[in-house]
């Protein structure tokens, strides 16, 4: 039996960015070892894994990757974006022993 203090869905203010910027390469079928279609399926400890390799991609400017955003300059997140991806990430992440 699944409580909802288990899988957490992406709130709406962060796939709105993951919208703009990440799910033309991020999505079932396609790169990366992300693909937001498959969110919901992903285990509470896998959701706050790959929740924090994405504020650690959009902090260290990994993600977009340069040719992408090359191509698709509008999708560059902002400062206030990896702020918003970074503190979801963080209430995502199990507390500490």
């Amino acid at each position: 039996q699944k409580t909802s203090s288990d899988k957490k869905p992406i709130p709406s203010e962060v796939m709105k960015i993951v919208q703009k910027s990440c799910t033309k390469c991020h999505i079932a079928g396609s790169m990366g070892g992300l693909k937001f279609t498959e969110w919901d399926n992903y285990t509470p400890e896998k959701q706050a894994a790959k929740a924090k390799a994405m504020c650690d991609a959009v902090t260290g400017k990994i993600m977009p990757p340069k040719n992408f955003i090359k191509n698709n300059p509008g999708t560059v997140p902002t400062q206030a974006d990896i702020k918003t991806i970074c503190d979801w990430s963080a209430s995502l992440q199990p507390a500490k022993k």
